[in-house]
């Protein structure tokens, strides 16, 4: 627990200080009681800083099961006390809000501290397509500070943020340089799936001023071959205006006209639906990175959903290439494509989930998810350590290093954990951006060169 909250306990006795104590012990072990929920939502509301520190705490650690605190903790985002608004925030988005939270969140975007408004928006974020309506009217308002707030959330959105193109385009000329460098991240994340806004973008491809015409030739060439209606529009912008304009409508041309495929891809990572075969009983598959190889077995037994999915993505080829972006002590993840175009295509390919067989036990390896259920998709972790605490929250493990441990033990650790609870990769700007991002922002990440089906029966 952070230390600056011993100043709020006040001169006690050793007495009183050791009953306090006692009792922070007691609401974190109410995480792990079913009932717990309810408990932790009064002493969030009605406690001292301490216990809503740990009721906060305590509510994150209990996971789906602490749905019903969700309102609760929205509104300890307003808590006079930092360290309380934080870990409500951290609830929030490990927990996952619903439409009823929604309103609550988007008011703290304006007020709330950076910190805090980083953890809101990233749970609105989680939230996906129905929050950007309100977030739009933020981006479209006076408050600077609200706008900056609500850009960070569209940045964390990738395609649900693709309405907001054509208005994120004329937020580049905003007086306000914090407000115009957030308006062209969230346009980079979002603009591979802004098929639908071809023609307002186009619109300021002939009419704004050069650093939004620029911009926006760019996002036409990541929409690619569904930007063909912009074409005339990039060729009058080729043979006229300065060079960077000439560059920026070549090479979105390229794109629209050619598809802009950097290699062959296998048809499945652009369809998971040719990815639906069933894994055999027991497989390995040998990882080869830039950090040593490694050997995972899969028991399919201990998660059928699970083996099936991670036995697909390795026959397919979607590990190559993929980069280690969360590596610290509990675990190394991975399972995000370097070509932004296959993020796409498997971003909503969920499977159900399996029962719980087998715990994470150092050397395990399971498929991150969500709070919501059936929300795996394709990012996998290796335990690092003993996570024997996520049995509970629904992680459940398909298989285990049986070769190389001491590879992933290795792996690059130093930008620490993602965004928002550290400085490392944001995983939706791995989604939406591909390779280029982590090449760039995160250069001595370790990677997959290629993972490959070495034994199945």
């Amino acid at each position: 627990m952070p230390g600056s909250f011993s100043r709020n306990l006040g001169d006690r006795s050793r007495y009183h200080a050791t009953v306090r104590c006692v009792a922070l012990l007691l609401l974190t072990a109410l995480a792990h009681a079913e009932d717990g929920a309810l408990d932790l939502m009064g002493r969030l509301r009605d406690g001292q800083p301490p216990e809503r520190y740990e009721a906060a705490r305590g509510l994150r650690k209990l996971g789906p099961a602490a749905r019903p605190a969700l309102g609760a903790l929205a509104h300890a985002l307003k808590d006079e006390n930092a360290f309380v608004r934080l870990e409500a925030g951290r609830a929030l988005v490990e927990i996952g809000i619903t439409e009823d939270e929604m309103p609550a969140l988007v008011e703290r975007l304006g007020p709330a501290d950076p910190d805090t408004a980083q953890l809101v928006a990233e749970a609105l974020a989680g939230l996906g397509a129905p929050a950007m309506p309100p977030l739009l009217k933020l981006l479209d308002g006076k408050d600077d500070r609200a706008r900056r707030a609500a850009l960070v959330a569209v940045g964390l959105m990738g395609r649900h943020a693709a309405p907001g193109a054509p208005l994120l385009l004329d937020l580049l000329k905003s007086e306000d340089a914090g407000t115009a460098k957030l308006a062209g991240e969230a346009l980079r994340r979002c603009g591979p799936w802004a098929e639908d806004y071809v023609p307002e973008i186009v619109d300021r491809l002939r009419f704004a001023d050069e650093p939004i015409r620029w911009a926006a030739a760019s996002v036409l060439g990541r929409i690619g071959p569904a930007a063909k209606e912009a074409i005339p529009a990039l060729k009058e912008m080729r043979a006229e205006g300065s060079e960077a304009l000439r560059s920026a409508a070549a090479e979105a041309l390229a794109r629209i006209e050619v598809g802009g495929a950097s290699r062959t891809l296998d048809p499945a990572l652009l369809d998971p639906r040719l990815a639906t075969g069933e894994a055999p009983e027991r497989f390995r598959v040998k990882f080869e990175t830039t950090c040593g190889d490694f050997v995972v077995e899969v028991e399919r037994a201990w998660a059928p959903h699970g083996a099936d999915r991670f036995w697909n993505l390795a026959r397919i080829g979607f590990f190559d290439g993929a980069s280690f972006f969360r590596v610290i002590e509990q675990y190394a993840q991975f399972g995000l494509s370097g070509e932004s175009r296959v993020n796409g295509a498997w971003s909503g390919a969920t499977i159900k989930d399996d029962p719980p067989k087998e715990s994470n036990r150092k050397g395990t390896i399971s498929f991150a998810k969500t709070a919501a259920p059936d929300s795996r998709t394709t990012q996998v972790f290796i335990n690092r350590t003993d996570n024997t605490g996520l049995d509970r929250q629904g992680f459940v493990p398909f298989g285990r290093v049986v070769e190389g441990m001491e590879a992933v033990e290795k792996l690059y650790a130093g930008y620490g954990d993602m965004a928002p609870f550290g400085k490392g990769p944001d995983p939706r700007a791995i989604q939406a951006l591909g390779d280029g991002y982590l090449k760039r922002e995160f250069p001595r990440l370790d990677a997959i060169s290629r993972a490959a089906i070495v034994e199945g029966k």
